[in-house]
């Protein structure tokens, strides 16, 4: 009888020997040069897309904010805007190009903004739903929308402000009075930059000057003063 060979320990595969005797970090190697598939070139475009998108947000969003930090409103208008083209359905970017239009008096611009971040918002964060509800009511006060301003505000209570509440409370009979002695009617105030003193009156105080002045004086005291600095919503990374 010939005698019988010795074929190693027979509890190991062909696999795990051939892994045993492998030297470290030849199969790295080999994986980091094997062909890509299809499949795998498309993940990784699609992972370099994120990324370039994510660095483009983030760059729009650094900007705008120098730029409203240093009071170059058209500039922060120009980069905000941008970020909503590419962004439309994030609500924070259209609140920071809202309140640029509103400070620069295109209130009617402004309004469509707030507007927008209102419905972007009835599930999203309280604090940018309560942002979009005060300065749309202050876009209708400005463009004598005094119906839309009272019943927006009327139906809202804002948390933790007692002097913005206050505010509130104490100029809905004048905005309620101003509806309905003139129903129907857009006595809009000029914007910021009109100095013709031409906007629905005949010269003199505007009578939507004292509400407007009281809410806004009392933003002035209110977390709503400023916005923070915008961090846009970045895409997931994929793993």
């Amino acid at each position: 009888m010939p005698p019988k060979r010795d074929d190693g320990p027979t509890n190991m595969s062909r696999r795990q020997l051939f892994a045993k005797l492998v030297p470290p970090g030849v199969k790295e190697l080999a994986e980091k040069n094997r062909p890509r598939t299809e499949d795998a070139k498309q993940r990784e475009a699609a992972q370099q897309a994120e990324a370039a998108l994510m660095a483009r947000r983030v760059a729009l969003a650094r900007d705008g904010n120098v730029a409203l930090a240093a009071g170059n409103l058209e500039e922060a208008v120009r980069h905000f805007r941008t970020f909503v083209k590419e962004a439309p359905q994030e609500a924070l970017p259209r609140l920071c190009l809202g309140r640029c239009l509103y400070d620069l008096g295109q209130y009617i611009q402004a309004r469509v903004e707030f507007q927008r971040a209102l419905a972007l918002t009835e599930h999203g964060p309280a604090h940018q739903r309560d942002h979009a509800i005060l300065f749309l009511g202050l876009c209708f006060l400005r463009l004598g929308k005094f119906w839309k301003a009272h019943d927006l505000w009327h139906a809202w209570h804002p948390q933790g402000v007692p002097a913005l509440g206050e505010a509130l409370d104490s100029v809905l009979p004048g905005i309620k009075s101003l509806a309905e002695t003139a129903p129907g009617a857009e006595l809009a105030m000029p914007s910021h930059t009109d100095t013709s003193g031409e906007a629905g009156t005949s010269g003199g105080e505007h009578p939507n000057q004292p509400m407007t002045a009281a809410v806004e004086s009392a933003i002035a005291k209110t977390p709503w003063a400023h916005l923070p600095p915008m961090i846009p919503n970045l895409p997931p990374v994929q793993a």
